[in-house]
């Protein structure tokens, strides 16, 4: 009864970083991936569960179709909105409620997490390391962090956690029979179907079958993997049915993540430096990190079963991770069996204490441990709170720009709203007739937001599969007759996002407008005192730190106008 009630205390810990400021930036959305998994997901309400993209399995887009469901029903029957039309309006006039509608969905994994890692920390070490394990888990800045995004990571860690408690709980059953492997079967093929990078639990289910003998090895390890195969189909059905899309897909997915870093870096683990001091600095907070370390040899030493099987995951995983461009979001599975190991060696350490003392050294190193992690994720809460170096470059432009204006931005820049003109302009360019656009944009050609000002909007870039926007080139802009082009095309303003790495690709552009044009505003995300930042800018799903130079999230903003 005590330890339920401490869980559920740590639970409500976890429950305050994860959900404060759940909010942040709306109704503008400047993670990248929110936009297109969201988008995905509420594409099933059209009547195809079929998603036509398999960059991630599924799984996960299912169940947040089917929450943002719910969510509609609870506002239904409470009256905040009149029908099924109404709130698919809201989704193109003002998608605040329906964004964080999603972003809590992750949010209550984020927290439901905390007694996974318990129950995962109890099989390997008891109940004085499951609350440790628990406490630091809860106060974890990463994956609290995280947990306010819309993506898979943090839903995936809470099935990872599940998948090894299971797993761990076949290898203490001395003759399990086929019935006996099924949860751990069965959660890993969930992982599966939630992201393609819990592959690795296969390790540990195989492990912990194959030490079961000739049984385990003939009878029970084809029917592990039959299990997996058909939980993984059964929650990501198209996968399988669409194999050539499938491959095709993960093969362009394998390329922006892992092909990029290997083209940066040839070298063996391009990015293991990079992880390894995300993981001491940035994933829970050094006196747990240094904790984990100890832990990892303690349950080594005292408990090999348990440490095997939890390790044969995460090695593997991180091996893999290393391969990739640098972003936070891929260790976040990692960061609940960092929490376990760190949650022994809390335990061992305050047993070597006399018996009078035990608990309160137990106490006082839970507490010291992990009090810098929480503090660091409630500002964390605190500054994703923070206005966006974009949003108060939007207000400021919205002031001053006259409606119907030209603007060239970049991609998940300052998002303004684009006129029902430039719409149709954007969609005839890419499509030839607007008739042959997607429900969205039909809608979007039939309304316009009456409370904000519509521009036509121009976008600097190679281009995408984006229809609704046209491309400005970079090698257009790459002259000193920048300006002559922009100008033939009606370019009234510019709008570059920069951070303190000069990108290659826009700095000609830069150059000129620097000689050329007029800047008109400038936004920075550095507080006033820090006139030469050494830290750069925050920007959300990528490696950034928080510095204690930055005030705010976002770029760099400089505002031009082309007379």
């Amino acid at each position: 009864m005590q330890a339920t009630l401490l869980v559920l205390a740590i639970s409500a810990i976890a429950t305050i970083v994860r959900f404060r400021g759940l909010g942040y930036g709306l109704p503008a959305i400047y993670n990248p991936d929110e936009i297109a998994i969201l988008t995905r997901s509420l594409s099933f309400a059209t009547g195809t569960l079929n998603p036509h993209n398999f960059l991630y399995p599924t799984f996960f887009f299912y169940a947040l179709c089917g929450w943002i469901g719910g969510w509609f029903l609870v506002r239904r029957i409470g009256g905040s909105v009149a029908s099924v039309r109404a709130f698919e309006m809201e989704f193109f006039t003002d998608p605040s409620n329906i964004y964080f509608a999603g972003r809590s969905l992750v949010a209550l994994c984020g927290t439901l997490t905390v007694p996974a890692v318990y129950g995962l920390a109890r099989q390997v070490a008891g109940r004085g390391a499951a609350i440790a394990a628990a406490l630091f888990l809860a106060s974890a800045p990463l994956h609290a962090r995280d947990s306010h995004y819309i993506k898979h990571d943090v839903p995936a860690a809470l099935i990872v956690t599940i998948a090894l408690t299971a797993i761990l709980g076949l290898d203490r059953r001395a003759q399990p029979a086929r019935r006996d492997l099924v949860p751990a079967a069965a959660f890993c093929g969930v992982a599966l179907a939630t992201h393609y990078y819990t592959i690795f639990l296969l390790v540990p289910l195989a492990i912990a079958i194959w030490r079961k003998g000739r049984v385990g090895r003939t009878r029970l390890l084809p029917a592990a993997a039959l299990t997996v195969a058909v939980v993984f189909a059964m929650l990501s059905p198209f996968v399988l049915l669409e194999p050539l899309i499938a491959w095709r897909d993960m093969t362009a997915n394998r390329d922006i993540v892992v092909g990029r870093a290997l083209e940066q870096d040839t070298a063996f683990l391009p990015s293991a430096g990079r992880y390894v001091e995300m993981l001491a600095l940035e994933a829970t907070a050094w006196p747990i990190a240094v904790l984990a370390m100890i832990g990892v040899g303690w349950t080594i030493a005292a408990r090999p079963r348990g440490a095997l099987l939890l390790l044969s995951f995460a090695v593997p995983f991180f091996l893999f991770v290393s391969h990739t461009v640098p972003a936070t979001r891929y260790l976040v599975p990692l960061v609940p069996v960092m929490s376990v190991f760190a949650g022994v060696a809390t335990d061992r350490i305050a047993g070597l204490a006399p018996g009078s003392l035990r608990r309160w050294v137990f106490v006082a190193l839970c507490v010291a441990a992990a009090a810098p992690a929480f503090g660091r994720s409630l500002e964390t809460d605190r500054f994703l709170r923070q206005d966006d170096t974009r949003t108060i470059a939007q207000r400021f432009i919205e002031r001053s720009a006259a409606p119907g204006s030209t603007i060239l931005v970049q991609p998940y820049s300052v998002q303004l709203v684009q006129s029902r003109r430039a719409l149709r302009e954007a969609l005839r360019a890419n499509l030839g007739d607007e008739r042959r656009a997607s429900v969205r944009f039909q809608k979007g050609l039939v309304w316009e937001s009456p409370s904000r000002p519509a521009y036509r909007l121009l976008y600097l870039g190679d281009g995408g599969l984006d229809v609704d926007k046209i491309y400005v080139h970079y090698a257009e802009v790459r002259t000193d007759a920048a300006l002559t082009h922009l100008r033939a095309l009606g370019v009234d303003y510019v709008v570059l996002k920069r951070t303190l790495h000069v990108d290659p690709a826009i700095q000609p552009l830069q150059a000129t407008l620097e000689h050329q044009a007029r800047r008109i505003a400038s936004f920075t995300p550095y507080k006033e005192e820090v006139s030469s930042p050494s830290d750069d800018v925050f920007l959300h799903n990528t490696d950034a730190s928080l510095s204690p130079e930055l005030a705010r999230p976002g770029p760099i903003i400089d505002v031009w106008k082309i007379d």
